[in-house]
Parts: C-alpha cells; structure tokens; sequence
C-alpha cells in the first residue's frame, strides 16, 4: 500500500511542477507520466482525467494551506485580521499557480463530479474566510451587526487579489499590502 501512496504523491509532484511551469492547458497527460517516471496505466488508475488529478492538487493544497494556519495560529497570542495577514504573506498559495489555476477553472467540464469539487473547494476557502470575520466579530473588532457572509466574501476577494501581485510582478511587500487593505477594511465596517 505505501508504494501506491509513494507513486500517487509522486505523480501529484510531477503534475504540479509542469503545472506551475507551462499551465494547465499547456500540461499533457503524456508529460506528466514521463516526469513522474510511470506508466499511463499508473496514472489513470489514480487519476481517472487530468481535471482530476488536477483538483486532487486543488484540494491538497487547500488541506494542507487549512492546517498550516491551525498551527500557525496556535503560536499567536491573539487572534485577529493582522495575525492572518502575517500568515497569509508568508504561507500563501504559489502566485505562479494561478495561472494554471485559471486555465483550469475557465476550462468546460463534462462532469458534475467536477464541478461539484470545484464547489466544495470554494465554499471551504469561503467559510474560512467567514469564520475570521465571526471571530472578529466576537471581539469586537468588526460590529456584530455585520452580515458576516458578505464580509467573508469581501475580504476573500481582497487577500486573494493581493496575492496576485506578484504575478503581475509588484514589487510591494505583501504583508505592507495586506495590513493596509485590513486598516481600509475595518475602518469602513469596524466599531
């Protein structure tokens, strides 16, 4: 059994390397099988389609992203905006991943099972986002009355649109970003 995990997680790391460096449109099933150092049938008995292998690494990354902030938290003594944005400059998601990440998600899927993966992934990244702004919200950093759906929502787009600035090659600090963006965003909706 460990030798199939060994192969899958092998076959996870060669995809994500040709990801990050040619896209998802760019990225043959072919390639992906000769720098994992396998057989097609080795592939397909893991992954049934490169949209799944793909969104395997989606949701790994989320997994992994969900609990590097669980232990990163625990190190802080208070939680709030500012300690997230710490994290966040620091452990984000590969910038140069989007990329591929686009490609993938502007792609047409045949399957129900795909997009309802897709779906599954947003809506954790979502209510995580949610659960910051309930936390907040206990401490009264962020008025209660506050729809904290909408608030989650907003402030995902703003984490996730800094992100982006290094692959449109910004040269600012993203942490210098994300406090100041955190001070526009409590000024506005904070007590």
């Amino acid at each position: 059994m460990d030798k199939k995990v060994n192969l899958k997680d092998n076959i996870i790391l060669a995809a994500r390397e040709l990801f990050n460096a040619k896209g998802y449109s760019e990225t043959s099933m072919s390639e992906i099988i000769k720098k994992a150092n396998t057989s097609k049938g080795n592939l397909y008995y893991h992954f049934e389609s490169k949209e799944t292998l793909y969104l395997s690494i989606l949701e790994e990354d989320l997994n992994k992203w969900l609990n590097d902030w669980q232990k990163y938290n625990k190190t802080q003594e208070k939680n709030s905006l500012y300690t997230f944005a710490k994290f966040f400059s620091t452990n984000s998601l590969n910038s140069f991943f989007h990329q591929a990440t686009e490609e993938f998600y502007a792609s047409t899927f045949n399957s129900e099972q795909t997009t309802s993966r897709m779906k599954k992934i947003d809506e954790a990244y979502l209510n995580f986002y949610v659960e910051i702004v309930k936390d907040c919200q206990e401490t009264n950093s962020i008025d209660q009355k506050e729809d904290p759906n909408v608030l989650g929502f907003i402030l995902m787009s703003q984490f996730v649109s800094i992100n982006y600035k290094e692959y449109y090659g910004n040269e600012i600090d993203s942490y210098t970003l994300l406090r100041k963006m955190i001070d526009i965003f409590l000024n506005g909706v904070g007590k």
